[in-house]
């Protein structure tokens, strides 16, 4: 479960039931996780299908045609959380002779992706597919448009949201406790998967060693999963900094808006981001953020005034931006209540599905993709 799958989950809750009817469509290892249920829980009666990975995948994609001609939506939403996921997915919409074609990009690519010719011909097909591509903050609009060549007419920026908190309790002592530690203690944290292709836990763990030379009572969490050979990695480079009594792994929680709710400063060393959910749930639920400067950050975070933005791979500014925090709680909540502001007017959920769904209805009503006649598949494939 990560950003892409909490963002589709939530798109499908606040979706206007009296003008979108939902269904989803995932893929069978899709099983293993609570999005399946999200979803029916949401409205949107789920399809389990095998999607097709390659030109090879004959039978996946046939079987995937087949089924949204039973479905016979008149708009097909791909999300995409990786750049060139999923590829399959728009040839199988345009062979059932679906009218209006949509994927939000998340991330789009690293600025590497699209320096190879055939990735950027592969991208450009793929949005030639499409009615519309929807990305999820300007700095993914500029990088599809620079890096692969699609026309800036054809997408359209609309910002993830999230649910605004209610009823989450900032239960620091109880957290602490939990932890084995005093109610006083300052607590910092870093909520992401364990990715080490694009999280920076170790810029993370590098900002921890020297906070606890200022602040010597800190402790740090990490909550999150990923594969177990990059976990084992970052708890040795922990004890090799000395940070192993003060660091503690807490896995995946699902009560993970309890946690950053309860921590002192949250912080999010990162260096590829679409638009990040976690940064605005830590805004909304009054946390103060520290947070590597990109430009999709830059987007979400206004430095100096809703949070800190530091350089890339900087962790000594970043120790330092969390120290700033940690000695001036008044500045702190100053800081917080400018950012659950900001999440409030800019970064709803609410916002965010009315868009989306403003934009299927303009598609339709434009005419952009016209109806083709479903082909018999035997004419179209191999």
């Amino acid at each position: 479960m990560g950003g892409t799958e909490i963002y589709l989950a939530t798109l499908v809750r606040h979706l206007d039931d009296r003008r979108v009817t939902p269904a989803a469509v995932l893929s069978p290892g899709a099983r293993d996780l609570p999005l399946g249920s999200m979803l029916e829980q949401a409205g949107a009666p789920v399809h389990y299908h095998a999607m097709p990975r390659d030109k090879r995948d004959v039978l996946a994609l046939g079987g995937l045609v087949r089924l949204l001609r039973r479905l016979a939506p008149q708009v097909v939403h791909v999300v995409l959380p990786f750049t060139l996921d999923n590829r399959y997915a728009f040839l199988a919409a345009r062979l059932a002779g679906c009218r209006v074609v949509v994927s939000t990009e998340q991330l789009a690519a690293e600025p590497w992706v699209f320096r190879s010719r055939r990735a950027r011909v592969v991208k450009r097909v793929l949005a030639a597919l499409q009615t519309c591509v929807i990305a999820t903050s300007d700095d993914v609009r500029g990088r599809l448009i620079a890096g692969a060549g699609i026309a800036a007419s054809k997408i359209v920026t609309i910002y993830n949201g999230i649910e605004l908190p209610t009823g989450v309790s900032a239960d620091r002592e109880a957290v602490r406790r939990e932890l084995g530690l005093e109610p006083a203690t300052p607590l910092v944290g870093m909520v992401a998967r364990i990715d080490r292709k694009h999280k920076r836990y170790e810029d993370f763990l590098a900002a921890a060693r020297r906070v606890v030379t200022i602040v010597p009572g800190a402790h740090f969490l990490i909550v999150g999963d990923g594969p177990a050979e990059q976990r084992v990695a970052l708890e040795r480079s922990a004890r090799d900094l000395g940070l192993e009594p003060r660091l503690h792994f807490l896995g995946y929680r699902p009560d993970a808006r309890r946690i950053i709710a309860a921590l002192d400063v949250f912080v999010l060393a990162t260096q590829n981001e679409g638009f990040p959910l976690v940064t605005l749930e830590a805004m909304a639920l009054g946390t103060p953020v520290v947070a590597t400067d990109l430009a999709s950050l830059r987007e979400q975070i206004v430095h100096g005034s809703s949070g800190y933005l530091v350089p890339l791979g900087d962790a000594h500014r970043m120790a330092d931006s969390v120290v700033a925090l940690l000695r001036d709680p008044a500045r702190a909540r100053a800081m917080s209540a400018r950012a659950r502001r900001r999440v409030e007017e800019r970064f709803s959920a609410p916002q965010m599905a009315e868009q989306t769904q403003a934009l299927y209805v303009e598609m339709l009503a434009r005419g952009r993709a016209a109806a083709p006649q479903p082909v018999p598949l035997r004419s179209r494939m191999p």
